[in-house]
Formats: C-alpha cells, sequence, structure tokens
C-alpha cells in the first residue's frame, strides 16, 4: 500500500536528499557552528519533505511523457499504480508538513520559503521551455543557503552566503548536467529540453566550467569566514577526487557514477567546514 507512496517520493533511492542536505549543511555550519540543534532538525526534516515534495510534483507534471522513457517507465504514475489525484493529495500533505516547519522560523526566513516552493513548482514545467532547466533546479536548490541566514538572523554577513549561494547553484548545473547525459536520446525523442541537448558537443566543457565556478565560490567563503588547513584541505581533495574521476569514467561515459560521486564531495566539503571552523 505504502509502496508507491515510497517509489513516487524516491524515498528508496535517498541521493537527491544528500545533494540538497549538504549545501544546506554547509550553510548552517557557518551560520551556528553546530549550535542551535532545533535548526538542524528543522533543516534536516524540511530537506527530506522538499526533496519529496519535489519529486512528487515533477511525476505528476510528467505523467505524459514518464510512459515514454526507459529510466522511468517504471514508475507510480507511469504504471498507474497510484492516480495523478492520489500524487497531488500526498504533494499537497507534503507541502503541509512543510509548512508547519517554516512557521517554526523566523518571518523572514519564512517569506524566502515560499519563494522556495513556487520554484518547486517551476522547475518540472522549465524542461518544456526553457533550453537549459539545470539552471532553475540550481536556483531551486540553493534557496536552501539564504532561508538558513535568515534562519540565524546572519542575511546581513552577504560576503559568506553569496558565495556560497553561488556554489550551490553552480553544482547543481555540473552534476544534473552529467546525470541529463544518459537521457539525451529519451529527452530528444519526447521533445524536452537538458542542457545537454543544448550545450552539445560543449556539455562537457560546461560542466568543468561549472565545477570550477563552484569550488571558486567555496574558495571565496573560505577566505571570507577565515577557514584554517582543514577546509582547505578538504577542498583539494574534492577538486583532485572529482578531477580523477572526470578523467578516468568520463571516457567510459559513466555518467550516472560521476553523478553519485557529488554526493562523496558534498560530505568531504562539510567535513571540511566541520574541522576548521
Amino acid at each position: 500500500m505504502l509502496d508507491p507512496y515510497i517509489q513516487l517520493s524516491r524515498a528508496q533511492n535517498p541521493i537527491g536528499f544528500w545533494l540538497l542536505w549538504w549545501p544546506t549543511a554547509w550553510a548552517l555550519w557557518l551560520t551556528t557552528h553546530g549550535q542551535q540543534f532545533h535548526l538542524w532538525i528543522i533543516f534536516l526534516v524540511g530537506t527530506w519533505i522538499m526533496r519529496s515534495a519535489g519529486c512528487v510534483i515533477n511525476d505528476w507534471m510528467d505523467c505524459d511523457i514518464d510512459p515514454l522513457v526507459n529510466r522511468t517507465q517504471h514508475r507510480p504514475l507511469a504504471t498507474q499504480s497510484l492516480s495523478t489525484h492520489q500524487a497531488l493529495y500526498f504533494f499537497i500533505g507534503l507541502l503541509t508538513v512543510a509548512f508547519i516547519l517554516c512557521l517554526q522560523l523566523p518571518i523572514q526566513a519564512q517569506k524566502l520559503c515560499y519563494v522556495a516552493v513556487g520554484l518547486v513548482v517551476l522547475y518540472p514545467t522549465s524542461k518544456r521551455w526553457l533550453q537549459c532547466p539545470q539552471i532553475i533546479l540550481g536556483l531551486t536548490f540553493a534557496m536552501s543557503i539564504p532561508i538558513t541566514f535568515a534562519a540565524t538572523n546572519m542575511l546581513h554577513a552577504i560576503h559568506l552566503w553569496l558565495p556560497l549561494y553561488g556554489a550551490a547553484i553552480m553544482w547543481p548545473l555540473a552534476y544534473d548536467t552529467l546525470y541529463a547525459m544518459s537521457d539525451i536520446e529519451d529527452d530528444q525523442r519526447v521533445g524536452i529540453y537538458s542542457s545537454p541537448l543544448w550545450f552539445k558537443q560543449y556539455t562537457i566543457h560546461v560542466v568543468f566550467v561549472a565545477e570550477t565556478i563552484t569550488f571558486f565560490c567555496l574558495m571565496i567563503v573560505g577566505l571570507n569566514s577565515h577557514a584554517n588547513w582543514p577546509f582547505w584541505t578538504a577542498l583539494v581533495l574534492a577538486m583532485t577526487l572529482l578531477l580523477v574521476a572526470l578523467c578516468r569514467l568520463l571516457p567510459h561515459k559513466a555518467y550516472q557514477s560521476l553523478f553519485r560521486l557529488h554526493h562523496h564531495i558534498g560530505l568531504l566539503i562539510l567535513l571540511g567546514f566541520i574541522f576548521a571552523l
């Protein structure tokens, strides 16, 4: 009975949650240094809820496309093990829980949460009208940064949250472009947009540029937060790990492996922040 809902929310595959959580955790550590435990719980649960809600509304809007794509044809709405009405009620239920969590935050953070919900709803439509929908995905995922700083009354620390926000936008652009490279033929066949279809032969160059900007923004955060050597060690290790993986796996078109590697990179960077600040 619950299995279709678990599949619809991707609870059985938490990689998307982790990729959303790591930048949120970076911001939380910068603003709380591991204190304010209640905020960590609110953001942890909120991240899980909003990631689930994003998956549900994505499948609800793509119910006409998913049956035509090999990777998505077994999803609950594609197989009709759940109806679109059930999915919509589930989405509303998830947003209700998120709203309750949102009310626990300062009013400034609450307003930003509403912007984030708007982006969550907008993103699934973007693949039908925007040639690079990964830009909207990056903006959506990155909303956790200003929300976190607002929740800790630190929006005035623009020297910290703005470069972190930039990193949180470019990072999904990089890893989701790698993810989408596995779906180029299906996306082209069903007539939806994705960054690899737009960038074509320059896709890998764009990935390298996006990854470079991500690390450059993180370097600015490290400098502005006066992080000491554990952060810089973690950052160098993360860059080295990614560069070696890209050079070794790209020739074999192991795009999904490269996508999943970003989970470990996000954790490594968080550990750098923890031991450096």
